[in-house]
């Protein structure tokens, strides 16, 4: 179901570096997409606010509420985190509800999906002064009652199955009370709403944890949430190293669960949550940390742990020894497999062309010389010139110390496409053998009406003025 809480923090900075700044494991994966709402740019969103709040004379540090964060949380089941589309679907619900319950304000939204629980959520930043009224935001809009209210009328308007969980429960209810059975439904409700808290309580200490290492403060002690328990069940589960009990347990004591067996026939599972304490070292689970696989479903029970025992067995024999498993990837390093793709794929493509080419050529040749015809393998040299094979015959002379000095006459080879003067050019030679070269073709002018008035002669022109 999608999560909605919201906060007020003193220092706008601080949550915008939280919610766009890479934590030190992760290498442009913080967020997959980012946009501003009234006239927010994502790249200088902080100055942008800071501006606004010097501008109306509420920028000193810690005497005003600078900004109010709302974080907005979907499920896996609601939202994909490894598809693109639901990243937009995100982003766009995000926008929405920005829009709607901060109008007039500069607001960030940021899609991210590396939580704890892998979950696509937003995280809106939004600017505590009104842009042209300098106003505060009052802080009954964020109250949890009205934003709750105002979230489930966007994700309606914007056509979002919500509550998916409730109405099955409201179905199963049902059928159950056509039997004759008890419904269960306050029950169900219940249990949801106590998962939804805990989860509200969870996403809110992790925010307050990284702003406390933002500013140096002290943590609290992680919360207990089932959703967050489930999490980290699945992702032990999911795990290629999980291929027996003894690692089972010790790879899910990495991922902050403690498991152990129970029963007489040891059949049983009980998962406790190793909730963090505020110097980051696992306390072991109290009783309310602790819930039994019957409890939190069967694909948590011995054998759907034991069917992941088979899986990650086969898999581990198929993939080579020197291999590693590959972790998720990030958008950028998809984008840039993606490029190196396609330079891979440009790079054949010229290559092919290349080598037809080239044998088109060679083609060529040998059927110039098949024939008995001379092909000409370059263009005849202009007088005064050196041709391609003069230069590839030319090779540098190494002089010997005893020899004497004689004087070489250098020839003044010049380019082909360099005009040269005409008392440098060769004449041609006159002999029955030799070709003679082709006349130069007469001077075109550009302008002959000037040419013919120049004609005139000085004198006469001087004769007839001094007559009139």
């Amino acid at each position: 179901m999608p999560v909605v809480v919201a906060s007020s923090t003193r220092s706008a900075d601080a949550l915008i570096n939280y919610a766009l700044d890479d934590k030190p494991e992760q290498d442009g994966e913080r967020y997959v997409m980012a946009s501003g709402v009234g006239g927010m740019l994502v790249s200088v969103a902080k100055q942008q606010m800071r501006d606004v709040r010097k501008k109306w004379g509420k920028d000193k540090p810690g005497a005003f509420v600078q900004a109010y964060h709302v974080i907005q949380s979907f499920a896996k089941d609601e939202l994909d985190p490894e598809e693109p589309d639901d990243w937009l679907t995100a982003q766009k619900l995000g926008t929405a509800l920005a829009e709607e319950r901060f109008p007039g304000r500069q607001v960030l939204v940021v899609t991210q999906r590396d939580g704890r629980t892998g979950c696509v959520h937003n995280h809106l930043v939004a600017n505590s002064i009104e842009t042209k009224t300098g106003r505060s935001l009052n802080s009954s809009v964020v109250t949890h009652a009205r934003l709750v209210e105002a979230h489930e009328r966007v994700l309606e308007q914007r056509g979002f199955e919500q509550r998916a969980d409730l109405k099955q429960a409201f179905s199963d209810a049902n059928e159950r009370f056509e039997r004759g059975e008890p419904s269960g439904l306050r029950r169900a409700g219940s249990t949801a709403d106590s998962e939804l808290r805990e989860w509200q309580r969870h996403i809110i200490w992790e925010t307050e944890c990284d702003l406390a290492d933002e500013f140096g403060a002290p943590r609290n002690k992680q919360p207990f949430s089932l959703t967050v328990l489930r999490a980290s069940i699945e992702n032990t589960l999911a795990d290629p190293a999980v291929v027996d009990w003894d690692s089972f347990v010790e790879v899910g004591r990495t991922r902050g669960v403690q498991i152990e067996q129970r029963g007489k026939k040891g059949r049983g599972i009980s998962y406790g949550m190793l909730r963090e304490n505020p110097d980051r070292t696992p306390a072991d689970p109290t009783p309310s940390d602790r819930r039994r696989c019957t409890t939190l479903g069967t694909a948590f029970e011995r054998d759907a742990v034991e069917t992941a025992f088979a899986r990650n067995s086969a898999v581990t024999l198929s993939v080579p020894q020197h291999t590693t498993v590959e972790r998720r990837l990030s958008p950028k390093k998809r984008m840039m497999i993606a490029l190196d793709e396609a330079t891979q794929e440009a790079n054949r493509a010229a290559q092919r062309l290349v080598a037809t080419a080239l044998s088109n050529a060679d083609a060529m040749t040998s059927e110039h010389e098949n024939s008995g015809a001379h092909a000409p393998t370059e263009l005849p040299a202009v007088p005064g010139t050196m041709g391609l094979s003069e230069l590839r015959e030319t090779q540098p002379r190494i002089a010997d110390p005893e020899e004497p000095e004689t004087e070489v006459t250098v020839p003044d080879y010049r380019p082909h496409d360099v005009e040269q003067p005409r008392s440098a050019r060769p004449q041609a030679n006159t002999g029955e053998n030799q070709e003679t070269s082709p006349k130069p073709r007469p001077l075109r002018l550009r302008f002959p009406a000037l040419f013919e008035e120049a004609e005139l002669s000085a004198p006469d022109h001087q004769e007839r003025s001094i007559g009139d």
